[in-house]
């Protein structure tokens, strides 16, 4: 009963912090609207979270 339980709260936390996050995308062109490869994509606090793909398109993850 007790593993149940655990297992039922690990579930339960484990989907909470994953809904806690959102994804940003877009694409990242110049001002002839040429896309941008390998630009690269960070937060504010300066840490890299991803590039920008051979069309200039990126998806990113950041937390809530």
């Amino acid at each position: 009963m007790k593993k149940m339980l655990l297992l039922g709260l690990v579930l339960v936390f484990g989907l909470t912090w994953a809904t806690a996050q959102k994804i940003i995308s877009g694409k990242i062109t110049d001002e002839k609207n040429n896309a941008l490869q390998g630009v690269t994509i960070s937060l504010r606090n300066g840490k890299a979270i991803g590039t920008s793909d051979a069309q200039g398109n990126f998806a990113v993850s950041v937390p809530n």
